[in-house]
C-alpha cells in the first residue's frame, strides 16, 4: 500500500503539469515541426525522417497550408531545420517552407517558432513532435500559443526514449521551481 501511494506521489506532478494534448485540429495556420539533432555526418536521423514525413502527410492533407521547421546547431554543426527543410524539398519543392534556425531545445522551439509567427500573422499550430515528446512539448506550447494540437510521428515504443522523457519532465519542472524562486527573491529586493 504504501508503494503504491509513493507511486502515485511520483506520478501525479506528470499528469497535473503534462496533461495528454489535444490531439486533432481541423485546420490550423501552420504545421510546426520540431528539430532534433541530425548524425554527425550531417545526414537526418530517423527521428526527423518520421517527423517530416508526418508533416508532408498533414500539409497533402490540407491540415495547414505551410510548414516551419524549428531547430538549429543544437548539437553538431549541422542545422536541424535546413536539413530537415532539405528533406521535404526533395519529396516535394513545392511545399511552402519557413525555417526557425536558433532553437537549442524544446523551450527555444516555441520562444522562437511564436516570433515568426507573430511576424507572418501565425495563430493557430499543428504541432509535429516524436510520440513521446508531446506531452513535455505541449507544456511548452502552452507558454506561447493559444491555439494547438500535438501529432505524434508514430515512433515505435522504446522504454529509453520514454524514460528519457519521463525524467525530462521532472527536470522540467525543476528548473520551472527555480525560476519561479529566483523571480520571487528578485521582486522583494
Amino acid at each position: 500500500m504504501i508503494y503504491l501511494i509513493l507511486l502515485m506521489l511520483v506520478l501525479l506532478p506528470i499528469f497535473i503539469y503534462f496533461p495528454k494534448p489535444k490531439q486533432n485540429m481541423d485546420h490550423a495556420d501552420c504545421i510546426l515541426v520540431l528539430g532534433c539533432p541530425t548524425h554527425e555526418d550531417g545526414s537526418l536521423c530517423q527521428t526527423q525522417i518520421r517527423r517530416c514525413k508526418k508533416a508532408i502527410d498533414l500539409w497533402y492533407k490540407q491540415k495547414a497550408p505551410l510548414i516551419m521547421i524549428s531547430g538549429g546547431k543544437a548539437h553538431n554543426a549541422t542545422c536541424e531545420a535546413e536539413a530537415m527543410a532539405e528533406y521535404i524539398h526533395q519529396s516535394d519543392p513545392q511545399i511552402p517552407i519557413l525555417m526557425e534556425t536558433k532553437a537549442m531545445n524544446t523551450y527555444d522551439n516555441f520562444k522562437y517558432s511564436k516570433q515568426l509567427c507573430d511576424q507572418h500573422q501565425i495563430h493557430s499550430i499543428i504541432v509535429v513532435t516524436s510520440t513521446s515528446h508531446c506531452r513535455r512539448s505541449a507544456y511548452f506550447a502552452r507558454k506561447f500559443f493559444d491555439e494547438f494540437a500535438m501529432i505524434g510521428d508514430d515512433e515505435p515504443f522504446s522504454l529509453k526514449k520514454r524514460t528519457r522523457e519521463f525524467f525530462a519532465k521532472y527536470n522540467t519542472l525543476y528548473c520551472e521551481i527555480k525560476i519561479k524562486l529566483k523571480k520571487n527573491r528578485g521582486s522583494q529586493h
